[in-house]
Parts: C-alpha cells; sequence; structure tokens
C-alpha cells in the first residue's frame, strides 16, 4: 500500500510519489503541484489574478467576470448574491446597479429614487399612491392607515373626508363641527342629546350655545352653573341668572342681594343682629347685642 502526505493548503492526502497537490483548501489553488494563494478578494480561485475568483470572501460577490466586488456599505448583512449584488438595502435606500441608491427622504423603504417610489414611510407618514405624506397633527399617534390617513382625530377634532376639523369648543370629542356633534365632554361637562353643557345644566336647558337653565340650587352665569350659596347669604337663587330668591335666615332679598331683616343690623359678612334702639323700622343704634340680650 503506497504511503500518502499532507502537504499544507491542502485539503487531500495526494499519494507521495505525486508529490504534490491536486486541490487545495479556501483561498489557495493549485499551480506546479503546490497551493498558491489567492487574490485577496477571492475564496476560491483558478490564478492569482482577481479575476479568476471563483467564489469571494464575505461581504465580496461575484461578477460574471469573476471579479469579486465588495458589497454595498448599506447593503443588509447577507443580502449581496452572485452576479446580482445587493438584494436588500437598509432602511432608505433600495437595491440599484449592484449597490444601494438613496430613497427619497420621504421614503423609509423604496423602489426608486423618485418620491412616488416609496413602498413604506417613517413614523408619522402615512403610504398613498407610492407617496408618504405627513400625517395631521391632530392625528391620534400611529393612526395614520395606508391608502386612507388619520382615522382617529385627537380630542377636540373630528375627521371630515381626510381633512381634520376642529369640534365645537364645547366638546372632547365629536363627529361635526356644530354643538350637537359632542360624543364626549370636557372635565366638568355632561353630555345631553350630544350637546355638552355644564354638568349642573337642567336636560332640558341645555342648548347649542351652551346652558340655559340651571338644576335647582345653582344660578346661571355665561353658561356655566353656580352654588346659590356662592351669592353672599343667598338660600336659593333663580336658575337662569345670578339672583337670589330667598335668603338665609335674618336677611332679606334687598334690591338684589341679600340684606338683614328690618330691626337689624350686619355685624359681620353672615350675621345680623337686633338693634338696641328702632325707629320706623330702622335702627336709630347699632350695637353688637344677642337676640337674647334684648
Amino acid at each position: 500500500m503506497l504511503e500518502s502526505t499532507y502537504i499544507k493548503g491542502s485539503v487531500l492526502h495526494v499519494i507521495q510519489t505525486e508529490k504534490g497537490c491536486t486541490q487545495c483548501e479556501n483561498h489557495y489553488y493549485p499551480k506546479d503541484l503546490l497551493c498558491t494563494p489567492c487574490d485577496s478578494t477571492c475564496l476560491t480561485c483558478t490564478s492569482d489574478s482577481p479575476d479568476s475568483c471563483t467564489s469571494c470572501v464575505n461581504n465580496y460577490f461575484l461578477l460574471n467576470t469573476n471579479y469579486c466586488m465588495e458589497c454595498d456599505n448599506n447593503c443588509q448583512s447577507g443580502k449581496c448574491s452572485s452576479y446580482v449584488g445587493c438584494t436588500l438595502c437598509e432602511a432608505h435606500y433600495y437595491p440599484n446597479n449592484f449597490g444601494c441608491s438613496a430613497c427619497d427622504s420621504t421614503c423609509l423603504t423604496c423602489n426608486g429614487s423618485s418620491s412616488q417610489n416609496c413602498l413604506t414611510c417613517d413614523e408619522g407618514k402615512f403610504l398613498i399612491n407610492g407617496r408618504c405624506l405627513d400625517c395631521d397633527e391632530n392625528c391620534e399617534t400611529n393612526l395614520c392607515v395606508i391608502g386612507v390617513g388619520c382615522s382617529l382625530c385627537k380630542n377636540q377634532f373630528y375627521l371630515n373626508g381626510k381633512a381634520r376639523l376642529a369640534c365645537n369648543s364645547q366638546c372632547k370629542t365629536c363627529n361635526g363641527p356644530s354643538g350637537d356633534n359632542c360624543l364626549t365632554c370636557e372635565e366638568n361637562y355632561k353630555l345631553f342629546n350630544q350637546k355638552c353643557c355644564d354638568q349642573n345644566c337642567k336636560a332640558s336647558g341645555c342648548g347649542l350655545s351652551g346652558c340655559q337653565e340651571c338644576e335647582e340650587g345653582y344660578y346661571l352665569l355665561e353658561g356655566r352653573c353656580y352654588l346659590c350659596s356662592a351669592i353672599d347669604n343667598c338660600k336659593n337663587c333663580s336658575t337662569t341668572s345670578k339672583v337670589c330668591t330667598t335668603c338665609n335666615e335674618n336677611f332679606e332679598v334687598k334690591e338684589g342681594e341679600c340684606q338683614c331683616v328690618d330691626t337689624m343690623f350686619q355685624s359681620t359678612l353672615n350675621t345680623c343682629n337686633y338693634c338696641y334702639t328702632e325707629v320706623d323700622n330702622s335702627c336709630l343704634v347699632e350695637v353688637k347685642i344677642t337676640k337674647q340680650s334684648v
């Protein structure tokens, strides 16, 4: 049986009497029965010339001229193919002429350099007919739909076709511009038949321009309802205006305000005391004494 010898750079054992290598490891080729280095771009080759590669090292691809060409820096890892070059580029680039070319600045991915060649869009934009358009600033985040645009507006705006329009000031969300197009209301307001009014407004008193009449115990001022007790010494008030109708004990309505009853004087903001001396139902001498001491 003939002995065999392993020659460095070889992938085969060769018969000793042949004294040489017929097949080499990667980066080498057989020449005169020895393994000779290929060009640095070649993984395998037939000579040391750069145009004799049969396969390429990492990050290079083979051209039909047997040259190994470096992959484009913007090509995704592992996406260079022989005779084709880059088949898939990083975001904002597309495969072109073996390498990667820049998309239009509006595109995330594309198949050409024009603004009408977009395939996908960056955040805050949506795709329609190959173009990336800005999503309306009043659209809810991430709710711009391909081919449509905004599908849901932020509070206080509504969709009208592709336009985003403002709701009536009384609405939090709405489906139209009028005061009776409300869907939900702002804090401290209540929904009455798609109209938003003060939460203490009468249901029948809620109109397009706001509250017209409040619940009992509240008075109306500029569309808002306030407690009767917010009026000094008032017990009951009009539900349509800031007018007190009945006052707290020892007070009565005079000239639209709650004042002490005759024979009493107001010693503090909320206190009426009896007069020490009175003439014709008016205090002659005002002294701060209690009723029990009279």
